[in-house]
Formats: structure tokens, sequence, C-alpha cells
């Protein structure tokens, strides 16, 4: 069964909504399920963030997010993350590439040089977005690994700084 947008599935009792969240990748799906409330976000949002993997696919990702957030679900479930980062998760995503788009407009206005000449932590510390500042300050968000602090963390800083570069 193929679908654009969005497929409904009337089964009863129970509802399932399936739509698109692309971002993460362009074919991505999630489920919500009015009558209980939930919402399968799968891997539309994560622990501790969803990875764009090219900079086109950020905008969309990021449209995601906000699309998941409007269902106000109680009860939201992940494939990377505990059952209780709940809906919460999805505004922490949110906050987190908000942060990102703010340091890396800064960085862009103060002549930042291509994202693609430095190492990582070179990058981190010139865009002025370290991991930790841009994150919740839980053990969840600390105790995830060390990948999406530095590497994971400034491919998004590189993402984020490849779309921004046609407005500057």
């Amino acid at each position: 069964m193929l679908f654009d947008e969005q497929l409904t599935i009337d089964g009863g009792d129970l509802t399932l909504q399936l739509f698109a969240t692309p971002g993460h990748t362009p074919d991505h799906i999630s489920i919500y399920i009015p009558e209980i409330a939930t919402l399968l976000a799968g891997d539309a949002a994560e622990l501790p963030y969803p990875a764009a993997r090219t900079a086109e696919e950020l905008p969309l990702m990021r449209a995601s997010l906000h699309a998941l957030v409007a269902f106000e679900a109680k009860t939201v479930l992940y494939c990377h993350a505990p059952t209780a980062a709940g809906p919460q998760l999805l505004r922490d995503n949110i906050a987190y590439f908000d942060a990102l788009e703010q340091a890396c407009r800064a960085a862009l206005a103060h002549g930042m040089p291509s994202a693609e000449l430095v190492d990582d932590a070179d990058l981190i510390a010139r865009v002025g977005c370290p991991y930790a500042d841009v994150t919740p300050h839980t053990d969840a968000w600390r105790d995830v690994h060390a990948f999406y602090r530095t590497a994971g963390h400034a491919a998004q800083l590189r993402m984020m700084l490849a779309w921004l570069a046609d407005s500057f």
C-alpha cells in the first residue's frame, strides 16, 4: 500500500493515521492513534537528536518535528529513546536545532570560514555551540554515546551551516 502524505486506516476501535515525516530519511513515516493519544514517531525524533544526512533534508526534518508536536500526543514512542522521554523529547529536538540555527547564523554573520576546512572540535568551538550548551542538562542527554556529543553534533552543525549559506 503506497501513499504520498497521509493514509488513515480505520480499524474499528482504533484508527491509525500514517503520515510522512521526512528528514532523517526521505521515506520515513510516523503513526498517530487518536483514540489513545499515542504517537509512534519512529526515527523522526531521537535521543539526543535525529540526524539530517544532507543539508536539504534539514528543513524537512525540522518541519516533521513540528508536525509531530502538533498532535499533542500523551504518549510518544521512539526507536532510539526510552519510553520515559515522552512528548518532551519532540520539543527538546526542536530546541536543539533552533539553537544550532541561532549559533550558525551568528557564526556566518561574523565571517565563519568553510566548515569543511576545520576538524569537529574546532568547528564546534568556532561556531560557539558545544553540545552541552544546546541540550537539556539531564542524565539521559549527558549519557549518550560520545559520537553524538562530538562528530554527530559537528555533522549537524555542518548541515546547518550549508543550509544557511545560501542566505548569506
